[in-house]
């Protein structure tokens, strides 16, 4: 039985009608049983949410929720409704920069370590580094799921660094 990381775009296109992905992230997310997020895809939930919850799928006394209330109701709506698994790694990393000592999450130190090899943006490099991170702390990841084009076409240098499958739904 696989467990997948599953990219914020995927769990995004379940809940947005008007995206021409929608079907295939409903199809997938409801033929996997075993689905991890991670803090940043909270975070990254919640910052698209803000700016689309009128074109999102759910239901309607969620979305006539305060809007203050609104967003954090909506992203625990989407993480229950698709059965996922939230996990983060408990561990931090000391690295030094510009002669000062700084206390990090240890996936940010791994950003750092893989932007040279993988040359992707921001939030891709630390969706991977949760999922390499929660794999080595013993979750059992066997994919990262996405449609996210840069990271699809980059799978072979990111399963060379991490050992982790790159999966289209």
């Amino acid at each position: 039985m696989m467990m997948a990381y599953v990219d914020t775009n995927v769990i995004l296109a379940k809940y947005i009608p008007t995206d021409k992905l929608s079907s295939r992230a409903t199809a997938f997310l409801e033929s996997i049983d075993r689905k991890i997020a991670s803090p940043v895809s909270l975070i990254e939930l919640a910052a698209v949410i803000s700016r689309i919850d009128s074109n999102m799928e759910a239901p309607p006394e969620l979305l006539q929720e305060p809007p203050r209330r609104r967003v954090r109701t909506l992203v625990e709506f989407m993480i229950r409704d698709s059965g996922f698994f939230l996990a983060s790694v408990p561990a931090q990393s000391r690295i030094k920069v510009a002669g000062v000592v700084l206390s990090v999450p240890i996936e940010y130190h791994n950003c750092i370590r893989l932007a040279h090899a993988l040359k992707l943006k921001t939030l891709d490099l630390v969706h991977l580094a949760y999922a390499d991170g929660l794999r080595k702390w013993g979750h059992d990841i066997d994919a990262f799921v996405t449609f996210d084009v840069d990271i699809l076409e980059k799978s072979d240098a990111i399963y060379d660094e991490l050992g982790i499958e790159i999966k289209e739904p």
